[in-house]
């Protein structure tokens, strides 16, 4: 295969590519079990590119922001503000760019209330086209929400949208 063509200007690509590190018994038990095509070249090419010096010290300059932008997230919604609106502590640990956050019932007995969550996904993205996702029927994961960590500014646009919506649902 020859070296991928150079780009030329800034590129955005959304691929995914899997790879696996085992031993070789395991290795070829996986290549019994792929598909008739393997991968594409382009994906190929972009997959090698990827791994190059300059774009994973670009990916490490990413990784770093959103982590960054996950804890400032986490910060916040751990703010009183957030507890008397019913937003409980982050379920799981912050290792993703995304968070589970439980939603819980008014009142004293503060139980994760998966009608609510729904409801507050409901209008986030009624009032505010944001995206947050009830992931309620997940394991261990009653009456939570998944929110995807983005820019900084993102961030912001979506305290202010679950402030906003959590006051009235």
């Amino acid at each position: 295969m020859s070296d991928p063509p150079e780009l030329t200007e800034p590129v955005s690509y959304i691929v995914r590519v899997g790879m696996a590190f085992a031993h070789p018994a395991i290795i070829s038990m996986f290549t019994k079990l792929q598909m008739p095509f393997s991968i594409s070249t382009p994906t190929l090419f972009l997959a090698i590119k990827a791994l190059s010096p300059k774009y994973v010290k670009q990916a490490k300059k990413i990784t770093d922001q959103v982590c960054a932008n996950r804890d400032a997230f986490v910060n916040t919604l751990g703010e009183e503000r957030f507890r008397q609106l019913g937003v409980g502590s982050v379920v799981g640990g912050n290792q993703a760019n995304f968070i589970v956050v439980p939603i819980l019932s008014h009142g004293e007995n503060e139980k994760r209330d998966g009608e609510r969550a729904k409801a507050v996904v409901a209008k986030v993205s009624e009032m505010y086209g944001i995206g947050v996702r009830y992931i309620g029927s997940a394991v261990h994961c009653e009456g939570c929400i998944r929110v995807t960590i983005g820019t900084a500014k993102e961030q912001k646009m979506l305290v202010k949208a679950l402030q906003e919506v959590l006051a009235v649902v």
